[in-house]
């Protein structure tokens, strides 16, 4: 306790604060790291919407090689029961029709003739989806030989928004058995668009 000059006494503190040089020090490394972290982290977020695409497409392989199997009775192909015919269904899509930023409902359109493309392996997504998917196919087609380029299967989107689409390909062919496999991994071309 010290005293003032009219002989009062006063008390006082010997706890040391931060001066204003020094917060404002503070507050412009946090600016500082925000700036580096806000776009790491917004791109981080759109890496991970594409797992959407990649597992559907997965899944869209998985329907057309079940399809192409097939013996012909779940097809409506009138063929002898037990002999695989090897059909390709056309090309379809894309659904929904334009990708956006926002999910949206994966749903067929009123004028979409039923049996092919999507509809007639029986694939269909339950979810709301950023992208929009395509079936490419040479044509709607049976008893094809092995070694044959049968589909391409992608998904387009535009996860920022910009009206630049990301695409993701996966190829898939016929080999010596005439069982479909796909290629290793996807083409994919400006991922995070």
């Amino acid at each position: 306790m010290t005293r003032n000059r009219s002989g009062r006494s006063v008390l006082r503190s010997n706890r040391p604060g931060f001066t204003l040089i020094e917060l404002m020090i503070v507050v412009a490394i946090l600016g500082i790291l925000a700036a580096i972290a806000i776009p790491a982290f917004v791109g981080y977020v759109r890496r991970s919407k594409t797992t959407e695409a990649t597992t559907n497409l997965n899944s869209l392989f998985k329907g057309v090689a079940a399809y192409y199997l097939s013996d012909g009775v779940a097809t409506g192909r009138s063929v002898n029961a037990g002999h695989r015919i090897h059909c390709l269904v056309s090309g379809d899509g894309p659904i929904p029709a334009i990708p956006t930023q926002q999910k949206q409902p994966f749903s067929w359109p009123s004028d979409h003739a039923g049996g092919f493309g999507h509809q007639g392996i029986g694939w269909t997504i339950s979810d709301y989806v950023y992208y929009s998917y395509v079936l490419f196919s040479p044509t709607s087609i049976c008893n094809l030989p092995p070694q044959f380029v049968v589909y391409s299967l992608r998904a387009f989107g535009d996860l920022d928004g910009d009206g630049v689409r990301s695409m993701f390909e996966l190829s898939v062919a016929s080999d010596r058995e005439n069982a479909l496999y796909h290629s290793r991994g996807f083409y994919i071309q400006a991922e995070t668009e």
